[in-house]
């Protein structure tokens, strides 16, 4: 009797066990999807979009209910690195790149996929050659001419030079729009004057705006790619070549950039007159020059072009 009933209970226990395991993998099989019906990976990021100063780095991971590897991708290395397996983000150069983590598919789950925007930007004071043509907004950052799209500061000016000659520390920028957009042509020193009100309304961190002496105007050609040497001392009708720097201005949208602009610099010989730049193109041979000439200060006819030192 007893080992009847014990046989009994053995066989019921046993049949409750498989039950129970049935119902256990059903489930299982539910939740996690099957070799014929995989489920989503259910992958959970951050999709905010971020901004990086060039050399800052960040962690951002995502999460997922697959058992898979996330892998991490960057759709451009040159502006911002991130470590495949751990996510983390380095801001390499000035621009936008769109960070991606993707979990590959299992046999139970499809493969997922999530991504966010890093918007990475240099300081003026972080400059290189390469930067010539990018754009200089308010906030002392200088973007890639599609950072306009993100750069919540006004832009205010284009990098034409690179270098700490001509009395600036890292560079120079050259400003948007000629000063008579606003106050109309000036005389030489109506030019000076406005200056004050210039840097009030165009105020950049890191940078001091200034009337463009005619070195400025060279640097800023070479800066820009120009093929004519810097001229030491200059005399009537030199000429130079600023073909790349009307080139990338134009890139940039800059106002219009050509006719006669003053100079901050004064002529040696008689005080009175101080050096222009004639900004034409040449007919001949479609080559955009700057040529130098000098005219009395009391002059009005003349339109004015600031430049930003850093």
């Amino acid at each position: 009797m007893n080992d009847m009933f014990m046989k009994n209970q053995l066989r019921f226990l046993g049949y409750a066990a498989l039950v129970l395991s049935s119902m256990v993998f059903a489930g299982c099989s539910e939740l996690s999807g099957n070799l014929d019906n995989p489920v989503n990976a259910s992958m959970e990021m951050d999709e905010t979009e971020v901004t990086l100063h060039v050399g800052e780095t960040m962690v951002r991971t995502a999460k997922t209910m697959s058992y898979g590897r996330v892998h991490y991708t960057s759709s451009d290395e040159s502006v911002a690195t991130v470590a495949p397996l751990t996510g983390k983000v380095t801001a390499v150069e000035g621009g936008t790149a769109i960070i991606t983590a993707r979990v590959e598919a299992t046999e139970f789950y499809n493969e997922d996929v999530k991504s966010y925007k890093v918007h990475c930007y240099k300081n003026v004071s972080d400059v290189a050659a390469s930067d010539a043509g990018r754009m200089v907004c308010s906030d002392g950052h200088i973007h890639k001419l599609e950072g306009e799209t993100f750069c919540q500061a006004k832009r205010v000016a284009m990098v034409a030079y690179v270098g700490n000659q001509s009395d600036c520390a890292h560079g120079l920028a050259i400003a948007f729009k000629d000063i008579n957009d606003e106050a109309g042509k000036q005389t030489w020193e109506g030019a000076k004057a406005y200056l004050t009100t210039w840097k009030e309304n165009y105020p950049v961190a890191g940078g001091t705006w200034r009337m463009p002496t005619t070195d400025d105007f060279q640097y800023m050609a070479i800066g820009c790619g120009g093929t004519t040497p810097y001229i030491s001392s200059l005399s009537f009708g030199n000429r130079i070549d600023i073909a790349g720097l009307y080139a990338k201005m134009m890139e940039a949208g800059i106002a219009d950039f050509s006719g006669f602009h003053w100079t901050a610099t004064e002529n040696e010989y008689n005080k009175s007159k101080v050096w222009e730049v004639i900004l034409r193109n040449n007919n001949e041979n479609k080559t955009t020059l700057l040529e130098f000439d000098y005219y009395g200060t009391n002059y009005d006819g003349d339109a004015t072009r600031y430049c930003l030192a850093f």
